[in-house]
């Protein structure tokens, strides 16, 4: 029996993950390919949208599971979802199990009972490595134990399935390999849109065609270095009159965002920045961007980032796991030892002051886009699935 017919004949194959918009993001394109091969696919997830429409995923080829996934560290939270995840598997007797981010990892390794079948857990970039304080012993504990329950661990980066490796055991970690989930080309490419459509966006948000437009797309947090992001555009303000930042994103209630009370209401008052929230269609603000920054210190393999550069927008990054592997310094735009606000701003200003670095950097991203392909990770996923299909799962770790 092929490879293929073994994978079909097995069983449902179940992903895990955080929400519907992970869901959708980075992993509905897996359970299309799967579905497509004939195998019945679901997803246990927090259905309530955090950016789309509450029905967004309605038409997607996946049952889902609606599961409130706990984001805090909070056992009992997690224990009590691990019971309702439990429940499903017992239901659906799935061939596999994937589990995304570290926190639906940990509910999942709660859950798994010696009756799963093989059960696999991607790390999009761990927390301990990066924590500091009481959280860094705590998520070391968690996420290694984690990875010791569940048959395989996939992570992002080499800097993670080092630290991993040493703690859950070199043979169940493996480094995924290209960039992450990858990104969709098709969407994101500077092509799509027609000079009409971003000269219109650019009007409509309040930008003229001469202005230098500065975006920052994520969570607006003090880890992804937003305030730092805010405080260097306006430092670099001050001498290019032409500049513009535009937000896309929003507040997390279990996050600082790094600014005094009231900042981030005085930068939308200043005329030169505008917040569009959260949104779907990032591709066609992309369009209109001169540059795209994220200092952040905390990603496993920033999707935002390959995004901009399949746009042919130039990237300022900090030189932190995951970013640093996505741009490359001087080529298509800079990695930062020291994400400051008068560093951010300097790198801003020699974009705006040298167009001739900016053209080049933009051609350098668009030639270099290939890599990022989002098909590559779906096929490579695919193959590892139809892999593992009928492995005999370990004993579970205590």
């Amino acid at each position: 029996m092929s490879s293929t017919s073994q994978f079909v004949s097995a069983g449902p194959f179940l992903l895990i993950a955080p929400n519907v918009t992970s869901y959708s993001v980075f992993l509905s394109e897996v359970a299309r390919e799967v579905g497509r091969l004939g195998v019945e696919a679901h997803c246990i997830c927090d259905t309530r949208a955090l950016w789309r429409e509450p029905d967004a995923y309605a038409a997607e080829p996946v049952g889902f599971h609606s599961v409130a996934m706990p984001r805090s560290i909070d056992v009992r939270a997690h224990w009590t979802t691990a019971l309702r995840i439990r429940r499903i598997v017992d239901e659906l007797r799935p061939a596999l199990v994937h589990a995304h981010f570290s926190a639906a990892i940990f509910t999942t390794a709660l859950a798994r009972t010696r009756t799963w079948p093989v059960t696999v857990g991607t790390f999009h970039g761990l927390g301990f490595p990066l924590a500091s304080g009481w959280k860094r012993p705590l998520l070391r504990a968690a996420e290694s134990w984690s990875a010791r329950r569940l048959t395989h661990v996939w992570v992002l980066t080499d800097d993670d399935r080092r630290v991993l490796a040493r703690t859950a055991g070199a043979s169940r970690v493996t480094r995924q390999a290209g960039f992450g989930v990858g990104c969709d080309l098709n969407r994101f490419s500077p092509s799509r849109f027609t000079p009409d459509a971003r000269t219109s966006l650019r009007a409509r948000l309040g930008f003229g065609e001469a202005d230098f437009v500065v975006t920052f797309i994520g969570r607006f947090t003090h880890f992804k270095g937003f305030d730092a992001v805010c405080r260097g555009f306006l430092e670099a303000a001050r001498s290019h009159a032409r500049l513009r930042l535009l937000l896309i994103g929003s507040k997390d209630p279990l996050h600082s965002t790094g600014l005094r009370p009231g900042e981030h209401e005085e930068l939308i008052r200043s005329g030169r920045v505008v917040d569009v929230g959260w949104r779907n269609d990032t591709d066609a603000f992309l369009a209109i961007s001169d540059v795209a920054v994220l200092p952040s210190r905390r990603e496993g393999m920033p999707v935002c980032l390959m995004e901009a550069l399949a746009m042919g927008v130039p990237v300022i990054t900090a030189a932190t796991r995951g970013c640093r592997e996505i741009v490359r310094h001087g080529v298509d735009g800079f990695v930062l030892a020291d994400c400051a606000p008068p560093q951010i701003a300097r790198a801003i200003s020699d974009l705006v002051s040298s167009p001739e670095m900016h053209g080049n950097f933009g051609r350098n991203a668009l030639a270099g886009r290939q890599r990022f392909d989002r098909r590559t990770f779906v096929a490579q996923q695919v193959r590892a699935y139809q892999t593992l299909i009928g492995q005999r799962p370990d004993r579970i770790a205590s």
